[in-house]
């Protein structure tokens, strides 16, 4: 199944198509200058419009996210949209710890502008497997998702780095506290970071005692009669218990 028959061109990937789909194929990316002249990189996600912005020179690891599509919520006196304030969608702030709250704005209006208006365009495309250098920001392929890092993460105590993830239907982010989730262009859920760890017993270290132990109890069970714990009526007789 080529590209256009899992909807690029004209239209955008349908969210069953997303299942087959990496990152990099549904994510449109675009630079160039915002306030103050500073660089940015935005993304837009060509199913559900969620938007990136990277600030190029950001000194705290920020960045700004609105969940799904969303256009300017005014108009200028001459009946064109402004893009320099608010969005008919909520555009937030995400805090390296993994935090969020409200923003007015976006900072490099002009790109959200050419981003939205050209969705799904030939050179708006990620240009995978290569790399793309945002400032202090870098997005990687991996697998199937696109890993944002930030450079002023290596001034930092390791206990407090974090990782974004773009991913094919959305963005989630590792703080160090806590993890931001955005899927399918629903709201953020903040939630505990444990959720996306690895469980020790399936990293390389764990494997082996986690092996022995379910052979250890494969074994038990294969030992005997099945040996039961609870009772399913209080007045059936006790079963054999559990060494």
């Amino acid at each position: 199944l080529g590209a256009e028959g899992l909807g690029f061109g004209a239209e955008d990937p349908t969210p069953s198509a997303l299942d087959w789909m990496d990152a990099s194929q549904v994510w449109d990316i675009c630079q160039g200058r915002g306030l103050g002249g500073s660089g940015y990189t935005v993304l837009r996600h060509r199913a559900y419009g969620t938007l990136v912005e990277l600030c190029h020179g950001s000194d705290d690891g920020f960045f700004r996210v609105m969940p799904r599509h969303g256009m300017p919520a005014s108009r200028t006196s001459r009946g064109q949209l402004f893009w320099k304030g608010d969005f008919t969608t909520q555009i937030l702030s995400v805090a390296r710890w993994g935090d969020y709250w409200e923003r007015s704005s976006f900072n490099a209006h002009m790109l959200v502008k050419y981003i939205t208006e050209n969705a799904g365009a030939k050179e708006l495309r990620f240009p995978a497997p290569k790399p793309v250098a945002a400032g202090l920001w870098t997005l990687t392929c991996q697998g199937p998702l696109l890993r944002i890092s930030w450079a002023l993460d290596s001034q930092l105590d390791p206990k407090s780095w974090a990782l974004t993830y773009l991913t094919p239907d959305g963005v989630l982010h590792l703080g160090y506290k806590y993890a931001v989730q955005v899927s399918g262009g629903q709201d953020p859920r903040r939630l505990p970071k444990y959720m996306f760890e690895q469980p020790p017993e399936l990293t390389m270290q764990g494997r082996k005692p986690f092996k022995e132990e379910l052979r250890g109890r494969l074994a038990w069970y294969q030992e005997g009669p099945e040996q039961l714990l609870l009772l399913s009526n209080g007045d059936e007789d006790q079963g054999s218990q559990e060494p």
